[in-house]
Order: structure tokens, then C-alpha cells, then sequence
């Protein structure tokens, strides 16, 4: 999901997710309007899947950039 205003980084993301496409990854970029409903007490959390058995939660600070993940393989 991609809010307004873009940030700089967000080009360059795009552009790698791109690439990863290119070579195979099946990639999704949704509108916001897919999750809005689901974001109405609180932002859905930031996944991010590595093969078929591991996902990452990313968690950030408070001023806003990444502090960490949390790696879950159960399936």
C-alpha cells in the first residue's frame, strides 16, 4: 500500500520490486483502497514474505524509521 506524500525512498523500492518481478517474483503493490476498511483502529503491520515459509513483521520506532522484524516460520 502506497500513502500521499511519496517519500524518496519509495522510487527506489518500487524500481527493486521491478527488478524482482522481472527475474520471477511474483510481486503485488496494492491501493489503498483494498485495505482502508481494514486500517480503521490502527495500521495494518508491514509483512514481508521470503519464500513460502518465512514472513518478517518490520517494526518501527516512534519517530519513525525501522527498529527491528520479527521472523515467523510456522506454517
Amino acid at each position: 500500500m502506497v500513502e500521499q506524500p511519496i517519500t524518496a525512498y519509495l522510487p527506489w523500492e518500487l524500481h527493486l520490486l521491478r527488478v524482482h518481478a522481472e527475474c520471477g517474483e511474483l510481486i503485488r503493490v496494492i491501493g489503498l483502497e483494498r485495505v482502508a476498511a481494514l486500517e480503521q483502529d490502527s495500521p495494518l503491520p508491514e509483512l514481508i514474505t521470503l519464500g513460502r515459509n518465512t514472513v518478517y513483521g518490520i517494526s518501527y520506532d516512534a519517530s519513525g524509521p525501522a527498529d527491528g522484524a520479527v521472523r515467523y516460520q510456522d506454517p
